[in-house]
């Protein structure tokens, strides 16, 4: 009998455990399938783009930064600003290098891995909703909000940031669920906490959600209870104390310098401001927070349901759609089997009945990280959205967490039954997916933009003295929003380490309103941190980067061939002496930047334009004639009839006036704007050009076309 019983208890004891082993194996096989496809998400979403896209915005200054002073200069770049990111980018450099590819590799691997811990964050808080736990994490992932996922230089710092920052929250959890390890979770937890907000300030104001999250994890039933309100803030405490240590250092200790005459990010001018008149910036502070939040959550939300967002037109816009429903089959397909695993687990909840730990403890942290998200952006910075390259909208990063919490909440309440579920999940999943695609595909647009700018000014310019300004209208945003310092040098290397700026690009939409007023020998001052330019007007070019994609260049002679050109380049052409600056005439700069895009473009309108734009300059007549020759030959032609101006200069300086007769024809047809010009150029050629027959008989054909104030017939024959 005794035997019998001690049998029976091994037996029941044996399956137990086969019983927990069941159930362990099937939680890693859930995790598994939960973490991979997560990644194949942001693979599918982003990773496809890692080396098709480049460097913006932000990205350029840190590259040349690196590129001419290393590591060290890397350090002393950032010391003045956020000097914990600059500590970590002097170090992922040597590794990365200045190719774009590692930087966008490590940038999508960051945001991958910060959902899947967000996933993992959520399942220790929310056990019996797994299925929700991995919809906050892939609208993270996705989340339209911000859409500046290509600018992975600038932007790895922040993913870093809240990638520390959530794996912090995450040990949060794991310090107060297993006591065992209370201490290492706890430290290590604190650690990276503040690391956090020591790489950047993006996500100081979520620390407040944490302590949302120690009260839901310790005491996940029941009613509110100041009791135990009192316990979480005694668990939160040494958080707090970091927190508090971290904005007194930030706000009071560091001495931040400011590049640019942005006062009010100086805490005690902001102080001051506010006692002076309170109510008008308190106010102020409220209406701008308010305005950061609703654009953080609804609009973002909203964002790829504006009228031609995930446009299905052309190649780029079916790929985004193809993109968009795997992601709807990959999370679709993921949720359903989380869901049978919860259920076969027996721990599954009912979404019509959640617990008030899910949906009340999901409400008080989005409530919580709205409320507070925003501290970073008290001094007055605004979110706002632009239909393409939208760098504006990276002041929503903040809400990003909190949005995407609120959002997961709100579907898992309304949307009890299966089928609804799954097709506002997938018109959400498609919608937002699509949409990041798009976005992606637009910088991919602009870095082949980019690459065509720079190497037409290497074949117009193969070698440019140190000094030089070069002002351009028509910039992409990408890299006209004044980071263009060192751009030029890393296009014209020159030998000189010592951090001096030697060329300078300005964006001339980024001059004052009103009408500029160089003058010749005004000096040029630009600062990039604690790296300055000195240069004049006497040693400049001016130029416009068409929307034909052609870059022109200004001057006082040729300035009114730019018949469709801006009135401001016309107006400064008096500064632009592209002959004063060139100093090779032959090859291309030796610098990385045209390295980094990669091989050189095909030859076509563009580099016969460019080049016999500099072979006028030298009054390489026959060089022009051959150049025109071989790109009518291969069928090259511009969409703006005006770029045919330097080709009709050469062939009639070439004496081949039929040829130029014929492009002067067809110029007139195409824009007849350009009458005025073409009468200026065939003016200047009569008095340039060797007089003969055939130019008088030229001319006398197109007086009948054009204005030509000196007669034909008074040229005298030689």
């Amino acid at each position: 009998m005794k035997t019998a019983r001690s049998d029976s208890g091994v037996s029941q004891t044996l399956s137990q455990a086969n019983h927990l082993k069941n159930e362990q194996s099937d939680l890693r096989r859930m995790h598994t399938l939960a973490i991979s496809s997560l990644c194949a998400i942001g693979a599918l979403v982003y990773g496809i783009f890692v080396r098709t896209v480049g460097y913006y915005w932000d990205d350029w200054p840190v590259v040349w930064v690196y590129n001419a002073l290393g590591s060290q200069g890397v350090t002393r770049y950032f010391a003045g600003n956020r000097p914990f990111s600059g500590w970590i980018y002097a170090r992922l450099a040597p590794f990365l290098g200045i190719a774009p590819v590692g930087w966008q590799i490590a940038n999508v691997g960051v945001r991958c891995l910060a959902s899947v811990v967000l996933y993992l964050l959520f399942c220790e808080l929310w056990p019996r909703r797994k299925d929700v736990a991995w919809i906050v994490a892939a609208l993270v992932l996705l989340y339209p909000g911000f859409t500046q996922q290509a600018i992975a230089l600038t932007y790895l710092s922040q993913f870093s940031s809240f990638l520390f920052f959530v794996t912090s929250l995450l040990l949060t959890v794991l310090a107060l669920g297993r006591p065992r390890y209370k201490w290492p979770f706890l430290m290590l937890s604190l650690v990276l906490g503040v690391w956090s907000y020591l790489v950047t300030e993006y996500f100081v104001g979520l620390e407040f959600v944490r302590l949302v999250i120690i009260y839901v994890c310790v005491f996940k039933q029941g009613d509110f209870d100041r009791k135990k309100l009192r316990e979480a803030l005694l668990k939160w405490n040494p958080y707090a104390a970091a927190w508090v240590a971290y904005i007194f250092w930030r706000s009071f200790l560091f001495h931040e310098i400011h590049y640019h005459p942005i006062a009010d990010k100086n805490v005690s001018y902001l102080l001051s401001r506010a006692l002076h008149n309170p109510f008008k910036e308190v106010g102020g502070i409220v209406l701008n927070a308010m305005h950061n939040i609703i654009m953080g959550t609804f609009y973002a939300f909203l964002r790829p349901f504006m009228a031609g967002a995930i446009s299905p037109g052309g190649g780029s816009g079916i790929m985004s759609w193809v993109i968009g429903l795997v992601v709807v089959g990959i999370s679709l397909f993921t949720l359903r089997r989380l869901a049978i695993g919860d259920k076969q687990a027996g721990t599954v909840e009912t979404s019509s009945e959640p617990s008030r730990s899910f949906l009340w403890g999901g409400i008080a942290m989005s409530v919580v990280g709205l409320g507070f998200g925003g501290l970073p952006f008290v001094s007055g910075q605004s979110a706002f959205f632009a239909p393409i390259l939208s760098f504006g909208d990276r002041f929503t990063f903040p809400f990003m967490l909190p949005a995407c919490i609120a959002f997961a909440c709100f579907l898992a309440c309304v949307l009890p039954g299966k089928r609804s579920k799954g097709i506002v999940l997938g018109l959400l999943f498609f919608a937002f997916s699509a949409y990041q695609v798009q976005c992606m595909n637009s910088y991919r647009h602009d870095w082949l933009t980019q690459k065509s700018l720079f190497w037409q000014m290497a074949w117009r310019f193969p070698g440019v003295k140190p000094g030089t300004t070069i002002f351009v209208d028509g910039l992409s945003e990408s890299i006209g929003s004044g980071e263009t310092p060192g751009l030029m040098d890393l296009l014209y290397e020159h030998d000189d380490r010592s951090g001096k700026l030697d060329y300078l690009m300005f964006d001339l939409r980024r001059l004052p309103e009103g009408k500029p007023s160089y003058k010749p020998s005004s000096p040029i001052i630009r600062h990039l941190r604690s790296f300055q330019f000195l240069g004049s007007t006497s040693q400049s070019v001016v130029s416009w980067f068409s929307p034909e994609g052609t870059l022109r260049i200004v001057t006082p002679s040729t300035a009114g061939e730019i018949v469709q050109g801006p009135l401001l380049c016309a107006s400064l052409a008096h500064v632009s002496h592209p002959e004063e600056i060139t100093t090779a005439t032959q090859g291309v700069p030796d610098g990385p930047l045209l390295k980094l895009f990669g091989s050189e473009p095909k030859h076509e309108w563009t580099y016969f334009y460019q080049k016999a734009e500099l072979e006028r300059q030298l009054q390489h007549w026959d060089a022009v004639a051959l150049l025109g020759d071989d790109a009518v030959k291969q069928g090259y032609r511009p969409t703006d009839a005006s770029e045919w101006f330097p080709f009709i200069d050469g062939y009639a300086h070439a004496h081949r006036y039929q040829t130029a007769e014929e492009l002067t024809e067809t110029v007139l047809k195409e824009s007849p704007q350009s009458i005025s010009a073409l009468s200026s150029l065939w003016l200047h050629c009569s008095r340039s050009c060797s007089p003969d027959s055939e130019l008088s008989d030229t001319l006398h054909r197109l007086g009948n076309r054009l204005i030509l104030s000196t007669p034909p017939h008074e040229i005298e024959l030689q």
